[in-house]
């Protein structure tokens, strides 16, 4: 997983097979509509408000955790 608040770290993490979260803190608010326009439907694209709440949004994608955050 790739955790970061710009555009391009989702790429980054995607481009490499890996899933992504695009915190809110920092750029990643004013990235958001970005990242949704260019990687529409993707699972593996997550949106958290702040890094805890990423790392909830990732570890409840993993079997067994109910599925994950958008």
């Amino acid at each position: 997983w790739v955790i970061g608040d710009k555009a391009s770290d989702v790429e980054l993490g995607r481009r490499q097979g890996l899933g992504a979260v695009l915190v809110a803190t920092g750029r990643g608010a004013g990235q958001r509509a970005l990242v949704a326009a260019a990687r529409p439907g993707d699972e593996r694209v997550l949106f958290a408000a702040d890094l805890a709440a990423a790392v909830a949004a990732i570890l409840a994608t993993r079997p067994g955790a109910g599925g994950g955050h958008r």
